[in-house]
């Protein structure tokens, strides 16, 4: 979105508190729902059968203060990397889909007045290789160009198959 990347050991420790912490948090929840803690009690002191259970009310609350401080992490790491982060290539992730074959910014009619050719179904996410043509392999283009409505797709088919 800035043309930068973030900065990944601060991303992946972003990721490990944040998913340790929710697990910390929803998990002993369960718990106390199996022991008939109800929903929704703002004060639970009057209710003697909850007592034992309060430790994990703390546990829980602890918890929630990591996962807030990992999401002060990742603000860091994304404020951070605005100013100081690596730049982001053309397609850092190789991606194969629409979106990551035009430049960025991108331009006014998205593709620069070229209509884009597609090589692969919406679920292909594999780079556009020469295969051995069978007749099976061009039933299921034919298939494929059948279900779909975009006509440059049926046409991109149709060239690999006459290769």
């Amino acid at each position: 979105m800035f043309g930068r990347m973030l900065n990944e050991p601060i991303g992946k420790a972003h990721f490990w508190l944040t998913f340790i912490g929710v697990y910390s948090i929803f998990m002993p929840m369960h718990f106390l729902g199996l022991a008939g803690h109800p929903r929704r009690y703002a004060d639970t002191t009057g209710v003697n059968f909850l007592a034992p259970l309060h430790p994990v009310h703390y546990f829980i609350t602890i918890a929630a203060m990591i996962t807030i401080t990992a999401q002060l992490i990742f603000l860091f790491n994304f404020f951070y990397s605005m100013k100081a982060g690596q730049k982001a290539t053309e397609n850092p992730w190789n991606a194969t889909t629409l979106e990551w074959s035009i430049p960025s910014p991108p331009p006014f009619d998205n593709f620069a007045g070229h209509v884009p050719v597609v090589y692969r179904g919406p679920y292909e996410f594999s780079v556009p290789v020469r295969r051995k043509t069978t007749s099976r392999n061009i039933w299921h283009r034919r298939e494929w160009a059948r279900h779909t409505n975009g006509v440059r797709l049926c046409q991109a088919q149709s060239r690999m198959t006459s290769r």
